[in-house]
């Protein structure tokens, strides 16, 4: 049931979204990819690198990612809330990220 939230606010988590143990948070999973074009000069390379880093960490969003100066592509996992956030991290920070 994928669909595509570019230009859309993000939806909430689902009130009935099943979690086997009621006591933790629901956890999710998130794949995306952002190419940029024109690529980032190294400075804004770094400055994508540093930034990405710091917002999984800020929100326990774990996993793997590329940064590269064509964009990035990476697969995350953290609690539902906590990916929405990184999403909206990662739009707010720089419009790209919407389309």
């Amino acid at each position: 049931n994928a669909v595509s939230n570019a230009h859309k606010p993000l939806p909430p988590v689902p009130a009935d979204l099943w979690v086997e143990d009621p006591t933790k948070p629901p956890t999710t999973l998130m794949l995306f990819y952002q190419y940029i074009e024109p690529a980032w000069t190294p400075k804004q390379h770094r400055q994508a690198l540093s930034f990405t880093m710091e917002l999984g960490r800020k929100l326990g969003v774990t996993g793997r990612g590329r940064c590269s100066q064509e964009g990035l592509n990476c697969t995350l996992t953290g609690t539902a809330e906590a990916i929405r956030a990184f999403a909206q991290g990662l739009r707010d920070w720089d419009p790209v990220f919407n389309e």
